[in-house]
């Protein structure tokens, strides 16, 4: 599933060959030959209706045979497997399988005709044919390949093209009946696939498994299913047909292999399914094979956005001057509305390594990408810096994985050439309609065909550098693995959305800014945002020294909410965060503290709003033992709106606050003799200072802070 970006994408649906539907209640999904141990031979039969079928009367007709007499229901939805000659038990052992649930079993005790080369015909009560095998084709009904694991013989029942294949249908293929077809092996013993060498005219699905091929092999025509992968290291591989790479398949290429085929490749990838929501959409073909309106069909061209971050606008890839009707009205593009030099040229094909924003389509979500070539080994993309500021801050560049595969985000931004430029990735969620942000630790894959933005984060106008996408940053899945630090996950949540950041404890890190962790918040369009305050910006990852024994640390919040209504502020989750640090959210409106640990914080609002100076995040690390906390000296400091902020979370009150500057200058200094102390900051110079604050229990503690 390709992850989403800015407004909401979505993708067209095509099948890959144009097949003729005739309703059917009954097929033939698949019609199973083991030489090797004939009497195991099968005929299953699927049930497309949502309801029991009796088949008492209903006939298989083979061409060679006898005629069998079925008998008894097929349940709805469900499977009715047709025996040769043995026992359902002997059946399950042999095939491992276990027959039930939505599956029935007859054993025709010889009746079932299936010598090399047989066919049969699926007729009713009347005497209708309703389904056949005939030419191995669709000539009625629809293939599921519900096969049983266990060998068998796929292409005119050949001994040499035994392969392996698993329960559970290949129903999206629709392609071709099945004994034309080799198929990989997996079952729930096995974590590999494993298919014979191929060197000639095979057609091969690849299905819950992998292929990972020798340097050589070739095929007609290839079928990647659901969550399934062709791996090529270094060999060179080649179809001498078309490649059909389905939603969540891919094709990984780790190291210097290659992958060529003779016809088309097929790549469907699903979108969201609303027109008002947008995906962010990337081509993993070479330069030119990507149009944009052709591929994405049914799109208005007006809502179809990619990113000139020379310049921080959205703007358009089509030959100009392109004239296009838009809500009805004639609009003709010209030169100010699309992509311009150095960062490509408009000519409506999707470039290699560019994010583009596309919208969804409610009755296709599925889109099918054609081209004829793979991208393949190392590719850059040229990142830009610019003046110009937007929300978020500035160099914001929208770029593409532009591979046919998943690419490892860490692997990704931990390159030493990337690494140099940005430190986060923000990928679009379509359907919420917020950003999901990834960094240098994140264990995320980045799916094929996905998008994303990035910060280059500079001072520095025009060409920074080119980001490298490499084939050893390439992965055959998609999966989310749990980070290895300590993070908390806090949210804002309310009216059906969510918003989250992460507060990170690393003893690499800074509290001030840092490039490691803290990553910049790209606010989300739907205006339901929440971040973290590094002096005067707004960040999405806020990476902190830990907070030692005895400390306070304080981060400020800023929270976004799009209309009235009742909002959560809520601890999601811990990752190796020890029991003793204490997590409270102080409201500076109602002057109350929440300890998040236990509960989360509900709060109003009565309009659309962007709260700035009202909540704030306290640190405070305790410690184990009770007679020591009684004497525990926990403050809080931060400045806020022309303020410094110090305040004790515990009994102990202040005694003196004194503040410094850089060089040790004594700035401020008072005695205070209470739990809280405010200082008016106007007069301050913009900068960092110093804060050290002493208790009545003669404790002390010292904090760095940015007064702007």
């Amino acid at each position: 599933m390709i992850k989403t970006l800015t407004k909401s994408i979505a993708f067209l649906s095509a099948l890959f060959l144009p097949l003729v539907f005739i309703a059917q209640t009954v097929v033939i999904s698949e019609v199973g030959f083991r030489s090797t141990a004939s009497v195991d031979d099968y005929v299953e039969l699927y049930n497309t209706t949502g309801s029991a079928i009796n088949l008492s009367g209903y006939t298989l007709v083979p061409s060679t045979g006898s005629t069998v007499t079925l008998t008894g229901t097929i349940p709805a939805n469900g499977f009715y497997v047709i025996g040769k000659n043995t026992s359902e038990i002997s059946f399950e052992s042999s095939w491992g399988v276990t027959i039930g649930g939505t599956s029935v079993y007859q054993n025709s005790s010889n009746v079932l005709s299936t010598t090399s080369g047989v066919t049969f015909e699926l007729k009713n009560t009347g005497g209708t044919v309703i389904d056949n095998t005939i030419g191995y084709g669709i000539t009625l009904g629809t293939r599921l390949y519900q096969c049983p694991v266990g060998s068998f013989e796929g292409n005119d029942q050949n001994e040499n093209s035994i392969s392996y294949f698993n329960p559970g249908g290949i129903n999206e293929k629709s392609l071709d009946d099945l004994t034309h077809w080799t198929v990989s092996i997996y079952n729930s013993t096995w974590d590999v696939g494993r298919i014979n060498h191929l060197t000639h005219s095979e057609n091969l699905i690849i299905k819950n498994a992998y292929w990972a091929p020798a340097s050589s092999d070739k095929a007609t025509d290839i079928y990647v299913a659901n969550s399934s992968y062709i791996r090529i290291s270094t060999g060179s591989v080649s179809t001498l047909g078309n490649l059909y790479i389905d939603d969540d398949a891919s094709v990984a290429i780790t190291s210097t292999g290659s992958f060529t085929t003779s016809g088309t490749i097929y790549i469907n990838e699903t979108g969201v399914n609303n027109l008002n929501k947008y995906n962010l959409w990337s081509t993993p073909f070479t330069s030119g094979a990507t149009d944009i309106l052709t591929t994405f069909s049914g799109v208005n061209p007006c809502d179809v956005y990619t990113y000139q971050a020379t310049t921080q606008e959205w703007k358009s890839d089509y030959s100009v001057p392109f004239s296009t009707t838009c809500n009805g009205s004639a609009v003709t593009f010209q030169a100010i509305n699309v992509i311009s030099s150095p960062e490509g040229t408009a000519d409506g094909k999707m470039d290699i390594g560019r994010g583009y924003f596309i919208p969804g389509n409610s009755s296709t979500p599925l889109r099918t990408l054609t081209g004829s070539g793979l991208n393949n080994g190392d590719i850059n993309v040229a990142v830009y810096g610019s003046s110009a500021s937007v929300a978020g801050g500035n160099d914001w560049n929208l770029v593409g994985n532009p591979y046919p595969c998943g690419i490892w985000t860490y692997k990704f931004l931990q390159n030493a050439n990337n690494s140099s430029l940005i430190n986060a990735i923000y990928v679009y969620n379509g359907d919420g309609g917020y950003y999901e942000t990834y960094n240098a630790v994140s264990g995320f894959v980045l799916a094929s065909c996905q998008g994303f933005f990035v910060n280059a984060s500079s001072v520095v106008d025009g060409h920074l550098g080119d980001l490298a996408f490499t084939n050893s940053m390439r992965v055959n899945y998609n999966t989310t693995f749990r980070l290895n630090q300590q993070t908390m996950f806090i949210s804002l949540e309310g009216t059906n959305m969510n918003d989250q950041i992460q507060v990170i404890l690393d003893p690499e890190s800074e509290d001030f800014y840092d490039n490691k962790h803290d990553a910049y918040k790209l606010p989300n369009p739907n205006n339901f945002n929440i971040a973290t305050y590094i002096d005067t910006e707004l960040f999405v990852f806020n990476g902190i020294k830990p907070v030692a024994n005895h400390q306070t640390k304080t981060i400020k919040l800023f929270v976004e909410t799009p209309a009235a209504g009742n909002y959560d502020i809520t601890l999601d989750s811990l990752n190796l965060i020890d029991k003793y640090l204490n997590i409270k959210l102080e409201d500076k409106l109602n002057n109350t503290f929440t300890d998040l640990r236990t509960s989360s914080f509900t709060f109003s609002t009565t309009e659309a709003d962007s709260i700035t100076d009202r909540f704030f995040i306290h640190l405070t690390n305790t410690v184990t033992s009770t007679q020591e906390v009684n004497t525990n000296f926990f403050v809080s400091i931060y400045s806020n709106n022309g303020y410094l902020n110090v305040n004790t979370l515990g009994e102990t009150t202040i005694e003196i606050v004194t503040i410094y500057d850089v060089i040790g200058r004594t700035i401020y200094s008072s005695n205070v003799k209470s739990n809280e102390h405010n200082i008016q900051t106007n007069n301050f110079l913009s900068g960092i200072y110093i804060v050290k604050v002493i208790g009545s229990n003669g404790k002390e503690t010292m904090k760095r802070v940015f007064i702007d």
